[in-house]
C-alpha cells in the first residue's frame, strides 16, 4: 500500500533563491514563459508562494495563449482568486515579496543564465514522461504518435516560444487590460487622470502649454513627484531653472513640506533629509535625477546619452524624462539653424522617438505660447491649440497636449485637453486649488504607508483582508 505522506511528484529540489527567480521572470517575460516556464510542473515547485504564482501564470496563459507580460498582470489574477475565496491576502503578500526581491537584485538575473539551468531539468522531466508513456503505449499496442509529439516538445524546449498569442473573445479583452496593467502613469492629480483615462500612457509625449510665469515648472514638479510614489525612477533634465531648486520643489511635494523651509539651513531641511532618505532606503518612493542643461544648446540625443549613462552607473531602469522644458532645446544638423517652427518640430518629434523606442517609458515637458498667439491667450479664459500656431509642430508631434491656465485672484489651475492621440479630448479639469508654496498644482496625495509591499501596493483597491474572512 503506497504511504499517503509520499509525494506524487517528486520536487525539482531548485535552490531556492533560483526557484524565486525563475517564478519571477515566468511571470513577468512572455518569451521566458513560452520558452521555458511553460513547461514547469507546479506540483514539483516546493514554495508554496512561487507555487500560486505559478499556478496564477499557467490560468493566464490558458486564458490568453500567452504567459504574463507583467508582474502587475499575475497580482491581479490572484486579487480576483481573493475576491472569490480561492486565496487569502497573506498569501499574495507572500507572492508579492518573491517579486520585490528579484526587481531589487542587483544585478538581476538575466533569463538567458536562467534558461540554461532550467531547460535541462525541464527536458530530462519530460523525456522521462515520453518514456513513460511510451512503454505503455507499446504495451498496449497503441499508437505512437502521441509519444513522438512529447519527445519534439521536450526537444523544443528552451529552443522555440510556445506563446500562441491573444485570441479574440471576451477571455482575450480581459487579458488584454491586465496586460496594460502599470502602462499607465497618474499625474498625481485625481481630477486630471479622470479626463485622461488614467494618466500618460507608456512610450507617449506629453505636453503642458501654459503663459510665462503659469507655472509650466511646478506643474512638472508634481507629475515627477507623482511618479516617484509610485516607484518609478525619474530623470529630470532642466533648461528652465537650477537643479537644487528642482530637488528642493520634489522634496517639498514629497514630503508635504514648505519649499522655503526645505530651502533654508536648519531642524526644517535636517529632518527633511533624514526623512527623505527613510523614504529612499524603505523603498517607498523611485529614484530621481536632476541635471541642469544649456538653453539652446542641447539636443535630444544629449538627453539621450544622459539617460544612457544614468542606466549604466546605476544600473537601474530610468521609467520617465521631465523636460523643463523643450522650447529651450535645440534640433542637430542643419536645422539648428533652421526656422523656429522647423527646429521645435524637429525637436519635439525626437523626443515623441526616443520616449517610444529606448526609454518606453513616460516623457513630460512644457510649452509656451509665444508672439502674437501669446497676447491672445491672455485674454481668453483658457489656452487652445491655435495658441501654438507659431509652432503646429509640437501640436502634431505631442500625444498628448495639455493647456492650463492659473487665475492669480483665486490661486487656481484649470486644464484642458486639448488634443489626445488615442481616445476622447476636449475635456477640461479643474479649477482645482493649487499649493505653490508645497511644489504642487493640486491637493497632495498621501505618501504610500511603510507596511505596503512595493509591488503589492500598485495592485489598485486590494481589499486588507480575504474574501473569507
Amino acid at each position: 500500500m503506497a504511504d499517503p505522506q509520499k509525494r506524487k511528484t517528486d520536487p525539482y529540489a531548485f535552490d531556492p533563491g533560483f526557484e524565486r527567480a525563475i517564478t519571477a521572470l515566468a511571470c513577468s517575460s512572455a518569451s521566458f514563459w513560452g520558452r521555458g516556464g511553460h513547461a514547469v510542473d507546479t506540483e514539483a515547485i516546493e514554495q508554496p508562494a512561487c507555487k500560486l504564482a505559478f499556478k496564477a501564470a499557467q490560468e493566464i496563459a490558458k486564458d490568453t495563449g500567452s504567459g504574463p507580460g507583467s508582474l502587475l498582470v499575475v497580482l491581479q489574477r490572484l486579487r480576483r482568486w481573493m475576491n472569490q475565496g480561492k486565496t487569502k491576502l497573506e498569501e499574495i503578500v507572500a507572492v508579492s515579496d518573491i517579486f520585490d526581491e528579484f526587481q531589487d537584485a542587483n544585478p538581476q538575473p538575466e533569463a538567458e543564465s536562467l534558461l540554461t539551468e532550467l531547460v535541462p531539468v525541464l527536458k530530462r522531466r519530460a523525456e522521462s514522461e515520453a518514456l513513460k508513456v511510451g512503454m505503455d503505449v507499446y504495451a498496449k499496442r497503441g499508437d505512437m504518435g502521441k509519444v513522438i509529439d512529447l519527445v519534439s516538445k521536450a526537444q523544443r524546449l528552451g529552443e522555440q516560444d510556445v506563446s500562441l498569442g491573444y485570441e479574440f473573445g471576451a477571455a482575450g479583452l480581459d487579458a488584454a487590460r491586465e496586460q496594460n496593467a502599470g502602462t499607465t502613469l497618474s499625474t498625481g492629480i485625481y481630477e486630471l487622470d479622470g479626463v485622461l483615462e488614467g494618466g500618460l500612457k507608456r512610450g507617449e509625449l506629453g505636453v503642458v502649454a501654459m503663459m510665462s510665469g503659469g507655472g509650466k515648472s511646478m506643474t512638472l514638479n508634481h507629475f515627477a513627484a507623482s511618479a516617484m510614489r509610485r516607484k518609478h525612477n525619474v530623470a529630470v533634465a532642466t533648461l528652465e531653472i537650477d537643479a537644487g531648486m528642482w530637488q528642493n520643489r520634489l522634496a517639498a511635494n514629497i514630503l508635504h513640506t514648505p519649499i522655503n523651509d526645505i530651502a533654508a539651513d536648519g531642524r526644517p531641511r535636517d529632518r527633511a533629509k533624514r526623512e527623505i532618505t527613510a523614504l529612499q532606503e524603505d523603498g517607498r518612493i523611485g529614484r530621481a535625477f536632476v541635471s541642469y542643461f544649456t538653453p539652446g544648446a542641447t539636443t535630444v540625443d544629449d538627453l539621450r546619452d544622459w539617460i544612457r549613462a544614468l542606466r549604466q552607473a546605476h544600473n537601474i531602469p530610468i521609467d520617465v524624462l521631465i523636460v523643463d522644458y523643450a522650447d529651450e532645446m535645440t534640433a542637430v544638423g542643419k536645422l539648428a539653424d533652421a526656422p523656429g517652427h522647423e527646429k521645435m518640430t524637429s525637436v519635439y518629434q525626437r523626443l515623441r522617438a526616443f520616449a517610444k523606442e529606448e526609454l518606453k517609458g513616460w516623457c513630460w515637458t512644457a510649452s509656451q505660447p509665444k508672439g502674437h498667439a501669446s497676447g491672445n491667450a491672455k485674454s481668453r479664459k483658457r489656452i487652445d491649440t491655435d495658441d501654438l500656431a507659431d509652432s503646429m509642430g509640437k501640436v502634431r508631434k505631442a500625444d498628448v497636449l495639455l493647456t492650463a491656465t492659473f487665475n492669480d485672484d483665486t490661486r487656481e489651475m484649470t486644464f484642458f485637453l486639448a488634443k489626445r492621440r488615442s481616445g476622447r479630448g476636449r475635456e477640461t479639469a479643474g479649477p482645482l486649488p493649487t499649493i505653490f508654496e508645497m511644489g504642487a498644482v493640486a491637493p497632495l496625495e498621501q505618501t504610500p504607508p511603510k507596511a505596503a509591499p512595493k509591488i503589492l501596493a500598485a495592485v489598485s483597491d486590494l481589499p486588507t483582508t480575504s474574501a473569507q474572512e
